[in-house]
């Protein structure tokens, strides 16, 4: 495990909060900041990461995990709703909340931590093509 990419991890949401808590920032500081990883980081991290990889058996399968797990959901949330008898917003919510994952925000640098620098690529397969 790499205990640096773990504690930079820890080391921004405990910043986040301290910037949230002493308010240091605009009120759309969030947006903003959102806006530019969704338009600048995630594209270049794409561009980054991808070309190391050689297309195989195990680009399809690590595209295809998400996939299954959102079949996976719906065959268990949808006559899991129906007994408790949840509302179709709250079904809805959770058939949206289970299968999407925070893959990119924090899944990359979690991604680094737990299993090195060489999964970087197939996590960005996992959160482009899933």
């Amino acid at each position: 495990m790499n205990f640096d990419a773990l504690l930079f991890v820890l080391l921004m949401l405990a910043l986040g909060y301290l910037c949230a808590r002493t308010r240091v920032l605009p009120d759309n500081a969030a947006e903003v900041l959102n806006q530019f990883v969704l338009v600048l980081c995630l594209p270049a991290a794409i561009l980054h990461h991808v070309p190391k990889l050689r297309f195989g058996a195990d680009i399809v399968g690590v595209a295809l995990v998400p996939w299954l797990v959102l079949g996976l959901s719906i065959a268990a949330i949808v006559p899991i709703a129906r007994w408790l008898r949840l509302r179709n917003d709250e079904r809805a919510v959770l058939l949206l909340c289970v299968p999407l994952g925070n893959t990119s925000f924090l899944g990359y640098p979690l991604t680094e931590a737990l299993l090195g620098r060489d999964a970087l690529p197939y996590a960005v397969i996992y959160d482009q093509l899933g």
